[in-house]
């Protein structure tokens, strides 16, 4: 944990499930961690630290969606998984 707190509102606006991963900002070779899965049109909150690094992936295993979180941003953000990086 480091940093602010950020909590993330992700919605998936793909046809298909996504599995959400998050990494640790100081943690830059590690492995991302499984938070959750989110099917088509479902949403979720979750709770970050400034600068964690966030991915979904669709059920081949392919990134579609990257996020970083940002404090400055405020902290309750959304997000949506559109499968435009």
């Amino acid at each position: 944990m480091q940093g602010g707190r950020v909590d993330v509102n992700i919605r998936n606006l793909l046809p298909g499930a996504v599995d959400v991963f998050a990494r640790a900002s100081l943690d830059t070779g590690g492995e991302f961690e499984l938070r959750g899965t989110l099917e088509s049109g479902a949403g979720a909150r979750f709770a970050t630290h400034e600068r964690e690094s966030w991915v979904a992936k669709d059920t081949a295993g392919a990134v579609r969606w990257a996020w970083v979180a940002d404090v400055a941003k405020g902290v309750l953000q959304d997000a949506s998984v559109t499968g435009v990086l």
